[in-house]
Formats: C-alpha cells, sequence, structure tokens
C-alpha cells in the first residue's frame, strides 16, 4: 500500500512522512479513516431508511399537532353548567364509495339540548356515533362544559365525555 500526495498526486511508500515533490506532510491516516467507517454505516443507514424515517417523523409531527390542537380546543370549555335534551334523531352518515357502489351507511344520533347563561338560552346540537337515543333521552339532565368568553358561538360538550371540563 502506498500513500499519495494530495497536492501533488505522487505515490510515496507507506512509511513516508513528507511528499519528496512537494514537501506535503501526510496526515496519519488511521485516525481519519476509523472516523469515517464509523460514520459510513450511518449514512449507508439513512440512505437505505431515509424514507421511511421521514415518514415515521411525519407521523409523530402530525401526532403532536392533533393531541394539541385537541387541548388547545377542549381547554376554552373551562366553565360548567347543566343542559336539558330537547330532541334526538337517529340519522346516518355515508362512507364515501369511488367505484360507484352504494357506500357504507354508519347509524349516528342527532342531540340537540338547550341550556342558560346569563338568561341567555343557548340551542347547540352534536352527533354521536351508534344509535344511541336511550342514552340521550329528551327531558334528561346533562352536564355541559362550555366556553365561558363566548358562550352562545363557541364550542360546548358533554361533560361526560370530555371527563372534567377545562
Amino acid at each position: 500500500m502506498s500513500k499519495i500526495c494530495p497536492l501533488c498526486d505522487t505515490k510515496h511508500p507507506d512509511h513516508a512522512i513528507r511528499c519528496t515533490i512537494c514537501n506535503e506532510e501526510f496526515v496519519n491516516d488511521s485516525d481519519a479513516v476509523k472516523f469515517m467507517m464509523r460514520f459510513s454505516g450511518l449514512s449507508s443507514f439513512v440512505r437505505q431508511y431515509g424514507l421511511a424515517l421521514l415518514f415515521f417523523g411525519l407521523v409523530i409531527g402530525i401526532g403532536f399537532y392533533v393531541v394539541r390542537h385537541n387541548n388547545l380546543y377542549y381547554s376554552s370549555m373551562s366553565a360548567e353548567t347543566t343542559a336539558t335534551i330537547v330532541s334526538t334523531k337517529k340519522t346516518y352518515t355515508y362512507g364515501k364509495s369511488t367505484s360507484g357502489m352504494p357506500s357504507n351507511k354508519y347509524p349516528k344520533t342527532d342531540v340537540e339540548y338547550v341550556f342558560t347563561i346569563n338568561n341567555q338560552e343557548i340551542r347547540k346540537k352534536v352527533q354521536r356515533d351508534g344509535h344511541v337515543t336511550e342514552a340521550y333521552p329528551v327531558g334528561k339532565k346533562i352536564a355541559v362544559c362550555y366556553d365561558p368568553n363566548n358562550p352562545s358561538g363557541g364550542h360546548s360538550e358533554f361533560k361526560r365525555v370530555l371527563g372534567k371540563c377545562g
């Protein structure tokens, strides 16, 4: 094995310390080779699995965004009051079909409830999965969390769904 001068491309014996033509000093290659070998495995790993790593990173990032968004959404509903259920209705939503075949039908229950804040009656409607009208009979009193800064235009949700308000 021989050393090649990086400046003048001349070959020298392995034991040479300096180039005989341009007097360039040779660097101890063992440290550089060890360093490159350590990271060459990493670069091949990134080349091989880079797309999967990118995809995994995006999934994790989107997951954090969704959790953060939901926390902000529900944290605004910090006040609690009692609402009365005024109507329930069984409905269906339909899945999207791209093949022209009939799409799947999913049972839902529309629940309309009313509550009063500052002598103002506020009506809200939510949709629950399944036909669960027996869980929400008309006239039933139920705890509701709502946004105290915007009770009529803001969001509200049944407390038993959230667990706690805010």
